[in-house]
């Protein structure tokens, strides 16, 4: 997994901190997002990946969006 910035870590972070108890992990070289010990995204390589599930699949594929590989 690619490695991620302290700068875009942190941005991503503060942009989370409405949530309120998101604690990222070190997840081989990346970072695991969990909100209240519930898994939801990672960053890696500098890029924002949510967890995405058969409720809002189609949203995400409407924006265009690539699931994580």
């Amino acid at each position: 997994m690619a490695s991620v910035s302290g700068s875009f870590r942190s941005f991503v972070l503060d942009q989370l901190a409405e949530l309120g108890d998101v604690t990222p992990k070190a997840m081989f070289g990346g970072v695991g997002l969990y909100h209240l010990d519930t898994f939801f995204g990672i960053i890696a390589g500098d890029r924002l990946y949510l967890k995405v599930g058969e409720g809002n699949r189609a949203d995400y594929e409407r924006a265009g969006m690539q699931p994580f590989k």
